[in-house]
């Protein structure tokens, strides 16, 4: 995962994954007509810095890596809210040595009950004090949790985020209202007129058969009742590791954020263990082409 990847998916209107544009305001012209421009000369570096202008929106990226591996990332604002997301390498292409279904079942438990926070009232709860919002989100080879609250309460919003991350309760009483959750979804996933979901596991299993990319998507509606909370921490603890994870934030200040991340990122144990070394951190690139 890259920073301008993570850039991307954190700007994307909606938090939607797939963008569609129409042809309206295009001119109309025949393409039989030939076209009077003027072409200035060309500078062999415009193309880049056009591409990684367009990349971060315009905005400086600056990046710290932490000593444990984790990227942490920012861009400078305007506003009154800051969004901060952690992007993690994972999703259902590396379900190859689990149960598969495994990714669904995290995005609906996502944001439930944690170590801090007893039950997802209380998490709400404590969003509300500040105006913060949150989503997560995933493809084959991301997991994207996000949350938006006022600038202000940014050290808030870390803790909130790095508590959803890294130290999930995941109980009983969630996963079998999850199982349920699922179990309807397919429902309507398999009943509906048409499904961009559905038609799409169908093309990777073809492309990629039962391996990586061909996995699918959706749980398979035989591991609904299979799966249980150690298969579910196992995949945590094999993939949500800080070298496989970029945490990005806008309209914050970088050095603020980076000692945030420290604390909450960098010091704090994951619930299954293995939170990677401790120590200082050292600043990479303070401007980076896009994937870099």
């Amino acid at each position: 995962m890259s920073a301008g990847r993570a850039f991307r998916l954190l700007r994307s209107p909606g938090r939607r994954w797939t963008l569609s544009r129409g042809l309206a305001g295009y001119p109309s012209e025949p393409l039989t007509h030939p076209i009077d421009v003027d072409t200035p000369p060309r500078d062999a570096g415009s193309a880049d810095r056009l591409a990684q202008s367009l990349s971060t929106g315009g905005k400086e990226t600056r990046i710290t890596r932490l000593e444990n591996g984790l990227r942490v990332a920012s861009q400078e604002a305007f506003g009154q809210y800051c969004t901060i997301g952690v992007f993690v390498d994972a999703g259902s292409r590396y379900e190859v040595e689990h149960t598969s279904g495994v990714s669904h079942f995290l995005q609906k438990l996502a944001f439930q009950s944690t170590e801090k926070f007893p039950s997802r009232e209380a998490l709400l709860h404590e969003l509300d004090q500040y105006g913060g919002v949150f989503d997560c989100q995933r493809s084959r080879d991301v997991f994207m949790y996000t949350l938006s609250a006022f600038s202000f309460a940014l050290p808030q919003a870390m803790e909130v985020l790095s508590d959803c991350v890294w130290r999930p309760r995941i109980t009983q009483e969630e996963l079998e209202m999850e199982r349920q959750s699922i179990n309807f979804e397919l429902e309507t996933v398999k009943n509906g007129p048409s499904s961009d979901v559905w038609t799409t596991d169908l093309i990777h299993q073809a492309a990629y058969r039962d391996n990586t990319l061909g996995l699918p998507s959706l749980c398979p509606e035989e591991n609904i009742p299979v799966i249980q909370r150690d298969e579910l921490m196992g995949y945590l603890a094999g993939h949500y590791l800080p070298t496989r994870m970029v945490l990005a934030g806008v309209n914050v200040d970088h050095d603020r954020f980076v000692g945030l991340a420290r604390e909450w990122f960098g010091r704090t144990e994951p619930v299954w263990g293995g939170g990677g070394p401790r120590g200082p951190w050292t600043t990479l690139y303070h401007s980076i082409p896009e994937d870099q």
